[in-house]
Formats: C-alpha cells, sequence, structure tokens
C-alpha cells in the first residue's frame, strides 16, 4: 500500500493500481487503500471501477462524510440518481454544514 502511495505521488496511475491491487490481493482492508485506488480509476476515466472502490471504503469507514459524497458523484455519474441521493443524504448526516452535497442533492430532488 505504501509503493502505491509513492507511485500516486509521482502520478504513476498504473503502478498505483499494480501494487495497491496486489495489497488488496493480499488481505488489506485499510479504507484509505480503497479511497487511493477510487481516486486512481477516476483519474483514469474508470467510473464502475472507482465506484467499486468507494463503496468497499463506505463499508469500511462509514463516518466519513467525503466518502459518501464521493459516492453520490459517482451514482450520478453513472445515472444511478436513487443511490445518488442516498448518498448525498448519507454525507449531510455526517456533516450537515457541507453545501456541495446539499447543491448536488437539490439538483437531484428537482429533477425527480
Amino acid at each position: 500500500y505504501n509503493i502505491a502511495r509513492v507511485y500516486m505521488q509521482k502520478g504513476d496511475l498504473d503502478n498505483v493500481i499494480l501494487y495497491a491491487e496486489k495489497s488488496k490481493e493480499l488481505g488489506l482492508t485499510n479504507p484509505n487503500l480503497y479511497i487511493l485506488l477510487g481516486k486512481t480509476y477516476l483519474r483514469k476515466k474508470l467510473l464502475n471501477e472507482a465506484l467499486e472502490n468507494f463503496e468497499k471504503a463506505a463499508m469500511l469507514k462509514s463516518a466519513d462524510d467525503s466518502i459518501h459524497f464521493m459516492l453520490g458523484l459517482l451514482y450520478t455519474s453513472t445515472k444511478q440518481v436513487d443511490k445518488a441521493i442516498v448518498a448525498y443524504k448519507n454525507t449531510l448526516k455526517l456533516n450537515p454544514s457541507h453545501s456541495k452535497a446539499r447543491q448536488q442533492l437539490k439538483k437531484l430532488q428537482e429533477l425527480q
């Protein structure tokens, strides 16, 4: 995992994925590993892979509003509106002053 973080600092996304996925295979369940992978896949525009990793991070670290916000953005991007609304609501439960989540939630609710 630490090697993957070093590659992220260097901007070497392919090696981030290589070493982070190896860490997963070895059984590492650090939520930050899944956040790192989610961000890396997002930078590579691989939304489904990013979503999968942020979902795992949310299971491991459910009290982190930034993870739920990222899930909301990813669900919105993949046209999963109902899941996006839930993710933004979860963000606001954890951080009622999260203005971007409030804005995104309002936009989606107006579409329904």
